[in-house]
């Protein structure tokens, strides 16, 4: 899923960071317009990867707990005694 989203919003930003870049530069040398562009570019798949990772690491910690807690038969066990936390 992740994969998924990256690719939808790093194609689509590549692309008119890498025409714009290519657009603006004259000769040889690029302007100061198409490297501010693309490091705005690359500054958003940074971004849009900051934001992504951790939701990543927390959606892979949950699916352990859940696999855990099916195969060692926790949920039942929780599901029986409510309340029985740290009182006792």
């Amino acid at each position: 899923m992740y994969g998924l989203v990256f690719q939808v919003v790093s194609v689509p930003v590549s692309i008119l960071t890498s025409v714009g870049a290519f657009g603006a530069a004259s000769d040889s040398i690029p302007s100061g317009g198409a490297v501010t562009l693309l490091v705005l570019g690359y500054y958003s798949l940074a971004l849009v990867a900051l934001l992504a990772y951790p939701l990543v690491a927390v959606a892979r910690a949950i699916e352990y707990l859940d696999l855990r807690m099916r195969h060692e038969g926790l949920a039942a066990t929780l599901t029986a005694q409510p309340g029985s936390g740290s009182q006792q």
